[in-house]
């Protein structure tokens, strides 16, 4: 079989790559042939195209360039092997952590279907155990491990959230509430995202919540009108609410030229 040479635009074409592609990988050294005399071109032929393929392959899997010209310079087959396994481990956790989101994504599908069948209906519902920090508590200063703390959980989300809290001794005397902010994580989350709790996290254990759905303009405020779902639940199956009231911000949204925000909280409850 005789050799057809091509130019670069032709090869690039042939292939199904910009020619800048080609070119750039030209650069780097990809392609070793000696370039043409008389107009100073490199030329292709149809079995270079093993070589780039190759390449365009290896981006696929988002190897750098430095990665891609180590396996052109003779690598034996068990470094190879090492390469690639390096390779699938972090696929495996990159797809670990995609889960995650999935999950946490599929979480806020739910909160916006409940959105659908209204808000302000309380119910039960199985608190998982999570971590809390409050950095919106301007009653005092942060200290250096809660600023750093929160920082390390908002580089965190989606697997972390926007927190608040009621404080028990607020829902025992007050008749209106001002909602502390903060950060938290699931305790599931933690490991998933490769975080430790620090000491200053407020962790709460996992239980039966009485929860609900709340939409406001503002969570400045909140009165015990606001939570009268709640309690009127907990009249009516001899129940306690007992503890903080915690919950976490889902979604926001602007409907009828009002920009709402969704907030679920969840207080744990015994029985009288």
């Amino acid at each position: 079989r005789r050799c057809i040479l091509m130019i670069a635009s032709e090869f690039a074409q042939r292939l199904g790559v910009p020619v800048s592609k080609i070119r750039y990988y030209d650069r780097l050294g990809l392609n070793q042939t000696d370039r043409c005399q008389e107009n100073n071109y490199r030329n292709f032929e149809p079995d270079d195209a093993l070589e780039y393929g190759n390449a365009l392959m290896l981006r696929s899997f988002d190897m750098n360039l430095k990665e891609i010209a180590q396996t052109q310079s003779g690598q034996s087959v068990n470094e190879m092997g090492i390469w690639l396994e390096e390779h699938v481990r972090e696929l495996e956790e990159h797809l670990r952590l995609e889960q995650i989101r999935l999950a946490r994504l599929r979480e806020m599908q739910r909160y916006w279907r409940t959105l659908g069948c209204g808000t302000g209906k309380a119910t039960f519902t199985d608190q998982l155990a999570n971590y809390e920090i409050w950095s919106f508590d301007l009653s005092r200063e942060l200290t250096r491990e809660e600023i750093l703390a929160t920082q390390e959980l908002t580089d965190r989300l989606p697997y972390s959230y926007l927190a608040a809290k009621i404080p028990a001794e607020s829902l025992a005397h007050d008749d209106v509430f001002h909602p502390i902010l903060g950060v938290g994580i699931l305790e599931r989350n933690c490991a998933a995202c490769s975080y430790t709790p620090p000491t200053c996290a407020v962790h709460y254990r996992s239980g039966n919540m009485l929860t609900c759905m709340f939409e406001k303009e503002s969570f400045k405020t909140m009165t015990r009108e606001d939570l009268e779902p709640m309690y009127a639940l907990a009249r009516q199956k001899h129940i306690e609410p007992y503890g903080d009231m915690i919950g976490r911000f889902v979604y926001s949204h602007t409907l009828n030229g009002k920009r709402l925000h969704g907030l679920w909280m969840g207080i744990a409850y015994r029985n009288l």
